[in-house]
């Protein structure tokens, strides 16, 4: 119950943020579309449980990858600086970049199992 409380806060909030920039066109829906998907996977029943914590993040981490360019979004985080680093410090960035969004997300999880937990 909660936790279709706080994925509903979560939709809500972002789609909020969304509707700000509807005129983006193509992008906004893309991006509707990839958060939609995130919260099938969320709510999907083989993905529950502590034992499926692995199968979860690598499915979420496979909707993000499909949507973001990370190797881009990390090259312009770096602006000018980019250019003075090697090829194999490029690698090293973006695989580091692209993996920010994994304490985040779980500590989410962990708070949302907590509260399943205490719930049963």
């Amino acid at each position: 119950m909660i936790r279709a409380r706080m994925i509903g806060v979560a939709v809500a909030a972002l789609v909020a943020l969304l509707a700000a920039v509807a005129s983006a066109g193509i992008p906004t829906d893309q991006l509707k579309g990839a958060i939609e998907r995130v919260v099938k996977t969320l709510e999907n029943p083989l993905y529950k449980g502590e034992n499926r914590v692995l199968e979860r993040r690598a499915a979420v981490r496979k909707i993000a990858n499909e949507i973001f360019d990370f190797g881009e979004i990390a090259r312009r985080s770096l602006g000018r600086h980019w250019q003075g680093r090697t090829d194999a410090e490029h690698e090293e960035f973006v695989s580091l970049f692209a993996h920010l969004e994994d304490r985040p997300v779980r500590r989410g999880e962990d708070r949302l199992h907590r509260r399943e937990d205490r719930e049963r």
